[in-house]
């Protein structure tokens, strides 16, 4: 297996579970492991700040347009030189990845969009005489708006069941016990 001496820069568990070790090589600069036990070895020496030699698995992956490159899997390490690091902690977690706020611009195009959908699909259900094209578009501006301007529930609203209007509803147990009465089977 091939190695090489690096110093070991940072360990992050990401999301998805794989743990990322960055090295201050210049050629094998990010290995990955799911390995629990392989990623605490890894912090310990990020942490120590030894050079270590590291072995690793390097499988090459082509893509399709045709480009090929190379992932590294860390294997082990050790260190060159020690000062009684303690292997003992925890690898630290990355930051989650947030998405950034929906820009006005776009979320108006999707709203609108959807109202285009809506508009279409309620169309049937117009009078014959108001299937026109300015019908349509006022009835999609309406859905767009509704959509845009409509703010998340509230957690009581979003428990209530639906086709239940708020004024007619209780409390979630009210509703359960009550209609339980009816069901045709056990």
């Amino acid at each position: 297996m091939p190695t090489v001496e690096a110093r070991i820069t940072e360990v992050t568990r990401k999301d998805n579970g794989w743990i990322q070790i960055k090295t201050d090589h210049d050629r094998v600069k990010l290995l990955s492991t799911k390995i629990d036990q392989k990623g605490k070895e890894a912090f310990a020496l990020q942490k120590s700040g030894e050079v270590a030699v590291i072995q690793f698995t390097s499988r090459p992956k082509t893509l399709d347009d045709g480009r090929t490159f190379d992932n590294f899997y860390y294997d082990k390490a050790l260190a060159v030189e020690t000062n009684g690091a303690s292997a003992s902690d925890d690898i630290p977690t990355a930051a989650p990845t947030t998405r950034s706020p929906t820009n006005p611009d776009d979320a108006w195009r999707i709203s609108l969009a959807a109202g285009a959908k809506l508009a279409v699909a309620t169309l049937p259900m117009l009078p014959t005489d108001e299937r026109d094209l300015d019908s349509q578009l006022a009835l999609a501006l309406w859905w767009a708006q509704k959509l845009y301007f409509t703010s998340r529930p509230t957690e009581a609203f979003a428990n209530r069941p639906s086709g239940v209007r708020q004024d007619e509803w209780d409390s979630p147990d009210e509703f359960a016990s009550s209609a339980d009465d009816d069901i045709p089977w056990d």
